[in-house]
């Protein structure tokens, strides 16, 4: 945990789910594969803990911090599925736009976990709150 913590700048064992984001979690992905694991399992332990004190807001941003890591980070096998049921879960917990706009990434792979109607009508959504977002808008384009 020590050389963890010292990579995130964080004290693990202290610290809010929310002083983790994505630019920590990007800071992982120079790591050896034992130190990745040790935050995925860190991470998975944070989110059976959330769940069973039915903190909904916190256990919502863990799986979206969840999905992003095993998306970008860890990538380990069927690391899409694994991303994309994370992600999903956080947007059952918290109707969150930026795990909105994180749940369009999955419409844009080889194969899509999001159906074409659904992407369209979930970057539509975000687009109302975000008319910058280059994915919604990327969304809209394609399909």
């Amino acid at each position: 945990m020590h050389d963890l913590n010292e990579v995130l700048d964080l004290n693990l064992n202290k610290i809010s789910i929310y002083e983790i984001n994505e630019e920590k979690l990007v800071a992982l992905k120079s790591c050896d594969y034992y130190l990745k694991n040790n935050f995925y399992f860190w991470l998975i332990n944070k989110i059976n803990s959330l769940e069973s004190k039915n903190l909904n807001k916190e256990l919502a941003y863990a799986h979206y911090l969840m999905s992003y890591y095993v998306f970008i980070v860890l990538t380990p096998l069927s690391y899409e599925e694994l991303a994309f049921y994370h992600i999903d879960k956080a947007l059952k917990y918290d109707d969150n736009m930026d795990y909105k706009e994180w749940m369009l990434i999955f419409a844009t792979l080889p194969t899509p976990f999001l159906k074409a109607y659904d992407a369209i009508k979930l970057a539509e959504e975000v687009l109302e709150k975000n008319p910058s977002s280059n994915l919604a808008n990327t969304i809209l384009q394609i399909f």
